[in-house]
């Protein structure tokens, strides 16, 4: 089951793209001592507090960082604060230390403030696990006990990765502060001193505390076509893994929130399945429900938001793109109505399965420079992305893998195509491959087929039966190189845990990593390559209009079965065929000097003696048979 081996935990926070007045406003211009009437800021660290610092022109400055990531907030060239621990890490050959630490406001009294936003901005990267240490926690008895809210905002937990920047973040910490008369709020990194948090940074500024301007405000967060946190969701579904009506149809899922002040009841989700032309083809509608405002949920933190699984009864007719449209409602009239309709579209192909949105492939990810680069030679550790897949139904078969590869790949780079089996152990050898400029070229507008050796058999997927048959369609380059390999990609996507990424561990192995921001434009095919064709002219299905080699070249040969020299491998007759058959042994009683096949029919005279030379090449003397025929 995927989401046991790769989890990703999903935390959506509240956008408001309009101003408000602004309870507290640090935008650090005074330092740590603070620009505001509640004074100064502290910090606290297992470095005794020289990893929390003031950014100068060298944040973050660390051994694996440079100053190029530095914070792009509204107001950085004021001052912003960073919690640099890669430079506190470097150099990495003294040895390095997980680290922990804490940046507190001052107290602040809340009493007349009946709900309560944090917002702040960042920059981050943390090493060396998915699951991100960042938190943001909040206290109104003097420290003797913190509510943790996560710290991380909309980014997709990765370790190694770099966040947005500026990434604008907010959290309604109404549950703790709101009405509170001391009030303080810390920005921990690593709060439980877990080991494995040792490296990089996180850069903070302009922090501002204000009322929730909105009392009715339902938002809906992310629309899913299918189960992300125990399968996967596809943007590229083939029609012959299309869920059935038996199976219920497409199932959709819908993720929401009350990001209002005030109760919500008589709530409802409805979901739209729309063609290109906008005709609607289904709808489907919730049973009301009643949701409370993050304030007055029972739990501090509260719950983030919820989601809404329903199974529409739809299923397509053709191939096609399709628009799922979920919209929630309540029985007030919402403030911000925009934020109540989210579409996403999916795409139903004749053959092709993917995740990735090929018009929206901003970036690409290649291999790390190896530690045994040198200044007269540049070395790439080894390499690999893939992506998951699922079947609901039987009877598909893989036939290879679409890719694109990224401007930065050098030809000559050396891969493996593999289809792993249930995790990242066992897998099927798709076959060798040598990347060519002509491929580099070809992935700058399209996807270029690469062809298993031999078709695979897929097994379908049962959750009902705890039936979990999955696979990774991956490339992959397990040695150190001299050339790049690169796959392009769409940042930010990967909302269900489908991507692996094949790098150096912290302990310096070569192993397979989960939970990746990133989806590679790595799409499995389940049909033949249709671009594809025998492309040498001596073959006898040379196809002239064919874009790539699909290995199916046949070559001339005797196509007559009752031919002495039939070849069941020609794919044409080259006109060779023998069908005069006889005895060929000269010195038999019944040689045939016309005859081309032996029939098996010689008859020798007595003591014939049959001179065979056992190796032609050798000079050595012929061995010497003798038949007593008496």
């Amino acid at each position: 089951m995927p989401r046991l081996s790769f989890s990703i935990l999903f935390v959506l926070l509240v956008q408001y793209s309009f101003g408000q007045s602004d309870f507290f406003y640090e935008d650090f211009s005074n330092g740590l001592n603070g620009a505001t009437a509640y004074g100064a800021w502290t910090t606290e660290d297992t470095g005794t507090s020289d990893i929390w610092m003031m950014a100068d022109e060298n944040s973050p400055g660390g051994e694996f960082s440079n100053a190029a990531q530095a914070l792009a907030s509204e107001s950085a060239e004021n001052g912003w604060v960073i919690f640099d621990c890669d430079l506190y890490n470097t150099p990495i050959s003294s040895g390095v230390e997980d680290v922990t630490g804490f940046l507190y406001s001052p107290v602040m009294d809340m009493t007349d403030l009946g709900s309560v936003i944090v917002e702040w901005q960042a920059v981050f990267r943390y090493c060396c696990f998915s699951a991100s240490p960042l938190t943001v926690e909040v206290t109104n008895d003097g420290g003797t006990s913190w509510a943790v809210f996560p710290g991380y905002g909309s980014f997709i937990q990765s370790a190694n990765t770099l966040s947005a920047n500026p990434l604008t973040s907010q959290l309604d910490i109404s549950c703790v502060a709101a009405g509170q008369s001391s009030v303080q709020i810390r920005w921990a990194y690593n709060s439980d001193g877990l080991a494995g948090y040792s490296h990089y940074f996180w850069g903070l500024d302009d922090i501002r505390i204000f009322e929730n301007p909105l009392e009715n405000d339902l938002e809906i967060t992310q629309v899913m076509n299918g189960d992300v946190f125990n399968l996967w969701e596809y943007r590229l579904t083939p029609m012959e893994q299309a869920t059935t009506i038996d199976d219920g149809g497409l199932l959709v899922g819908t993720a929401y929130r009350n990001t209002g002040s005030a109760d919500q009841s008589n709530v409802s989700i409805t979901v739209e399945i729309l063609d290109e032309s906008g005709t609607v083809l289904n709808t489907s509608t919730s049973s009301f429900f009643d949701l409370p405002s993050f304030g007055s949920q029972t739990s501090c933190p509260p719950v983030l938001g919820d989601t809404l699984y329903m199974q529409t009864s739809w299923v397509p007719s053709a191939p096609g793109n399709y628009t799922i449209r979920s919209s929630i409602s309540s029985s007030t009239t919402d403030e911000l109505p925009l934020n109540n309709t989210m579409e996403k579209i999916i795409v139903y192909t004749e053959d092709v399965y993917g995740h990735c949105d090929e018009n929206a492939l901003d970036i690409e990810s290649g291999a790390q420079e190896s530690d045994n680069s040198s200044e007269s030679q540049v070395l790439y550790d080894p390499t690999g992305l893939g992506c998951g897949f699922t079947c609901p139904n039987s009877g598909s078969t893989a036939y290879g893998i679409w890719a694109r590869f990224g401007e930065s790949s050098d030809a000559g780079a050396e891969f493996e195509i593999r289809l792993y089996i249930n995790g990242t152990d066992e897998y099927y050898y798709g076959g060798f491959f040598v990347l060519t400029e002509d491929m580099i070229a070809q992935s700058a507008n399209e996807f270029y087929y690469l062809q298993f050796e031999e078709p695979i058999q897929l097994e379908p997927t049962i959750p009902s039966d705890d039936i979990y048959n999955y696979y990774y369609a991956c490339v992959i380059n397990e040695f150190e190189s001299e050339f790049n390999l690169s796959i392009r990609a769409q940042s930010n996507s990967d909302t269900d845990g489908s991507t692996i990424r094949y790098t150096m561990s912290g302990s310096g192995e070569s192993v397979w990593f989960g939970a990746i921001t990133y989806t590679p434009a790595l799409n499995l095919a389940l049909g033949p390559n249709p671009f594809g064709g025998c492309m040498d002219e001596l073959a006898c299905n040379y196809d002239p209009e064919a874009l790539q080699d699909d290995f199916s070249c046949t070559y001339p040969g005797c196509t007559d079965s009752a031919a002495c020299n039939f070849d069941p491998n020609a794919g044409c007759s080259d006109d060779s065929c023998h069908f005069l058959f006889g005895c060929t042994q000269v010195g038999a009683c019944n040689y045939d000097a016309a005859a081309i096949c032996e029939d098996g029919s010689c008859v020798f005279p007595p003591n014939f003696q049959l001179e065979i030379d056992a190796n032609p090449t050798s000079g050595d003397t012929p061995l010497t048979v003798t038949f007593d025929n008496q």
